[in-house]
C-alpha cells in the first residue's frame, strides 16, 4: 500500500460504535425488540457482539475475557442462548471453553472451521 492509499475508518466515535477493550459498550440504535451490543476485549482489541431480542441474545465470537462477556450479558438483561463464532483464530475463540461451561449453551460454528469446544454447523443456505 502506497503513502497516499488510506483504508477507511469511520470517526472514532461512540456514535459509529468505536469501543476499546475495557472501555463503555456500544449500543446500536433498537430495531423493535432487536439489540445490538458492542465492546472490545483482550490485548488484540477483538470486538464481542450481543444480538439481543427480548431477555435472550446470542454472544458472537468468544473472543476473550469471559468475565467481561458474561457482565455485558447479564446488564443487558439478556440470557445468552447460543454462541456464533465467525472464525476459528485463537484472538476470537480464547473465552469459548469457559463461556460453554458457564453457560451450557452450543457453539454455532463452519463445520470446516475447527474450535476448541464441540460446535453445532452453520452453513452456507
Amino acid at each position: 500500500m502506497s503513502d497516499d492509499q488510506v483504508t477507511p475508518h469511520p470517526p472514532a466515535t461512540g456514535r459509529f460504535g468505536s469501543v476499546v477493550p475495557g472501555g463503555p459498550a456500544h449500543e446500536y440504535p433498537s430495531e423493535g425488540t432487536l439489540r445490538v451490543v458492542k465492546f472490545a476485549v483482550g490485548p488484540l482489541d477483538n470486538n464481542v457482539y450481543l444480538i439481543a431480542s427480548d431477555d435472550e441474545a446470542v454472544i458472537v465470537d468468544g473472543a476473550s475475557d469471559p468475565e467481561r462477556i458474561l457482565s455485558e450479558t447479564k446488564r443487558i438483561g439478556a440470557r445468552a442462548t447460543a454462541i456464533l463464532q465467525t472464525h476459528n483464530h485463537f484472538d476470537h475463540t480464547g473465552a469459548l471453553s469457559r463461556l460453554v461451561a458457564a453457560l451450557k449453551v452450543p457453539v454455532l460454528a463452519h463445520p470446516a472451521d475447527p474450535m476448541p469446544v464441540p460446535t453445532e454447523p452453520v452453513e452456507d443456505g
